[in-house]
């Protein structure tokens, strides 16, 4: 595709490290001087913006991405996103977009710099002509690369086939099936728990058969209450919580529900198969990606009453050695008693200080355009600062703060009002806010504000007094923050401005759907019919019912996957077609991510045909896929209609079929059977003799 002008807003997006923000500011106001529009975060980016949604928002207006190379940014975890991302956006692009420069480096550090991007002819800046050199590159026309990404986004897929295949249904009852267990022999347990389910999110994405393989102080101690559940035209499948015991290193125990995010295994395998071109750059964009709608999945979609049933441990599990065994029993301890710890002093704080259960959800308030959050230590900072703000030239903004709360009125009521009143919100963060209880609670009781800063209904602005950002509440995390500490006070207060000024957005990122039917397809793949397909025939030719019938049976020995254009899924595939008939199932049994002996079936079905008076017996479901779908449709948590719900149906039909017959194992195993049910109950035994009658007729004649 030619390049035209004005396809894209920045010349380039340099990605850089806080500590070398003064050379880059440097350098962009040089290439400034020379007609090259640049784009750097701590300049142009608005504070209280989502910073994942900003990142990839500048990365697709700007024709190039600069990776600024230096001691600092090897370190920085934030600048190996960048450059991930910036790769996968290359390769998405199908463009040669990225430009690394090497900057304030040793020559020991530069053995660090992945070998992909050494392959990208880097520009040294120690050397002479270099600033000439960097401006023909960023001025050159754009390279196309040989290939794209095929797999494209699949995090949004994964994460909601996840949810609404898994999480929805295991999570909501969880609580009670832990005091149903605690309830039944007390007397036995020889430690502490959490009723909450873990969930682990190595970056790496390899999920270990057992937690025990990975760290033997990690124990099986039987299961919570099972529970059935049929979906999707398959039998009732039991749902387990698995119970283990975890050792601390003083010896304590605790006992804990968790496992592996399943869906990262099947990004490790896109990674390591040769179905797909999906490289280390990618899988890590996707990873953090995962992770991050996943926590707005949960947040959003989850009934109420389970939104505190789940802790989420993302860790980085890859060894110096290349080794993937990570002390995971170390942060399980860690989160049991850090969620001991929050429960108790919860409750304490609670009745101390009177905080609600729960806020009103928030909404944008045009009284005021900022609420101050501060600590009753750093008041008069903040006297001083709201004067700044309410003197500012002819803009004047309106400020509400501690100060003017009503004297006789509950404070937590005040700080509900401000927030509910106020255009943005922002947190002056010290040292001495953290500690002050009330107010920290009152942000970790109320995560759900992250939500809010999501839909845009919300803009939090922290401002970083004398804290690390490792330091910030994990709510605060996802959002561009102010470092007052590493500026001057006239660029804390011009940033500052430019935040409340800037107008408040609906985010692309508040429609969390997204690309949702490549994640899901290679999710189905994966997770589930690269396990059951390449050993059906030989399931269904040992079972009891090959020989069943006589001369008048034909047992078509694979699986007949049903694809409804509308994604309504009955839950007995017999109650969509009286004419079919449940004739029984073939089991086996595998052991992955950390779930033990977890059984699979195919369900076996017969109808009888009008034409030629054959019984046919055939192994058929739903895809279960498209439940997902419709739940998502009809939840309304992920921001996907009907129309876009159809548009999904049909791309995650296209995408599973050429996976399919792309996949080896699994070829000659599957009958793929997409029908319009839009109108009224499809007769599937119609289509389905249709597509029977093609292969025995096949068979007959000799073909494969």
């Amino acid at each position: 595709m030619t390049e035209k002008a004005g396809d894209y807003e920045y010349d380039v997006f340099i990605s850089y490290s806080f500590e070398d923000r003064r050379e880059v500011e440097q350098l962009s106001e040089d290439l400034n001087k020379e007609g090259v529009k640049s784009v750097l975060a701590e300049r142009d980016f608005e504070p209280g913006k989502p910073v994942l949604e900003s990142i990839i928002n500048y990365f697709e207006h700007s024709r190039r991405s600069l990776l600024y190379i230096t001691t600092h940014s090897i370190k920085s975890n934030w600048c190996r996103f960048e450059t991930s991302l910036s790769l996968a956006h290359a390769k998405k692009s199908e463009k040669q977009q990225v430009i690394p420069v090497y900057a304030n480096i040793t020559d020991e550090e530069l053995e660090e710099v992945p070998g992909h991007l050494r392959a990208l002819d880097p520009i040294d800046s120690r050397k002479e002509g270099f600033f000439d050199t960097l401006l023909s590159r960023i001025k050159a026309p754009l390279v196309g690369l040989k290939k794209a990404l095929p797999t494209g986004n699949v995090a949004h897929g994964l994460v909601w086939g996840y949810f609404y295949g898994y999480l929805n249904l295991i999570l909501p009852g969880l609580k009670q099936r832990f005091q149903e267990w605690e309830d039944l022999d007390p007397h036995s347990r020889k430690g502490k728990y959490i009723p909450k389910f873990i969930i682990l999110l190595p970056e790496s994405c390899y999920c270990w058969s057992s937690m025990n393989d990975n760290d033997d102080r990690i124990q099986r101690a039987g299961n919570l209450k099972p529970f059935n559940k049929a979906r999707a035209g398959k039998p009732e499948r039991e749902y387990k919580n698995f119970l283990f015991t975890v050792t601390a290193d003083d010896g304590e125990v605790y006992y804990f529900s968790g496992e592996y995010s399943t869906p990262l295994m099947s990004m490790q395998e896109l990674e390591s198969g040769h179905l797909a071109e999906f490289d280390a750059n990618a899988k890590y964009v996707q990873y953090v990606l995962y992770c991050q709608v996943l926590k707005q999945a949960l947040d959003s979609a989850l009934p109420e009453g389970a939104k505190d049933t789940y802790l989420l441990l993302k860790y980085k599990d890859e060894i110096a050695d290349g080794s993937k065994k990570y002390p995971i029993a170390d942060l399980i301890v860690k989160a049991i008693r850090d969620g001991l710890n929050t429960e108790a002093s919860g409750n304490t704080t609670q009745q101390e200080h009177g905080l609600p259960t729960e806020f009103e959800k928030v909404k944008v308030g045009e009284e005021y355009d900022a609420f101050v959050w501060h600590s009753d230590d750093d008041g008069e900072e903040v006297d001083r600062l709201v004067e700044k703000l309410e003197s500012y030239g002819d803009r004047q903004f309106r400020i509400i703060h501690r100060g003017k709360f009503e004297v006789d009125k509950m404070e937590t009521k005040s700080i509900e009002e401000a927030l509910k009143n106020s255009r943005n919100t922002i947190l002056y963060v010290t040292k001495r806010f953290l500690e002050s209880t009330p107010y920290l609670n009152t942000l970790l009781m109320h995560e759900r504000l992250a939500d809010d800063i999501q839909q845009g209904r919300l803009t939090l602005v922290p401002v970083l007094v004398d804290v690390e950002p490792n330091e910030l509440p994990s709510v605060l995390t996802n959002v561009i923050y102010i470092e007052k500490c590493k500026m001057t006070e006239e660029e804390c207060f011009g940033r500052l401005v430019k935040a409340l000024e800037a107008p408040i957005l609906k985010l692309k990122s508040a429609q969390p759907a997204g690309d949702i039917a490549t994640g899901m397809a290679w999710s189905y793949y994966y997770g589930y019919l690269k396990l059951i397909l390449p050993g059906l025939k030989q399931r269904i030719e040992a079972s009891s019912y090959w020989d069943q019938g006589g001369s008048n049976t034909v047992v078509i020995p694979k699986l007949v996957l049903l694809l409804p254009q509308t994604c309504y899924v009955w839950d007995k595939l017999q109650d969509s077609d009286q004419k079919i008939q449940y004739v029984g199932e073939v089991k086996f049994r595998v052991t992955r991510a950390g779930l033990p002996d977890r059984d699979y079936s195919s369900r076996l079905y017969k109808f009888q045909s009008e034409s030629d008076g054959k019984e046919y017996v055939f192994a058929s479901e739903y895809v279960t896929a498209l439940l997902h779908l419709y739940e998502m449709e009809k939840g309304r948590s992920a921001g996907l209609n009907a129309e876009e719900m159809m548009k999904q149906q049909k791309d995650f039909c296209r995408i599973l079929g050429e996976i399919l017959n792309n996949a080896e194992e699994c070829l000659g195993n599957f009958i793929l059977l997409p029908y319009d049910d839009t109108n009224c109950q499809f007769p599937i035994t119609k289509e389905l003799e249709k597509k029977l009658k093609e292969l025995t007729d096949a068979s007959h004649q000799g073909a494969t």
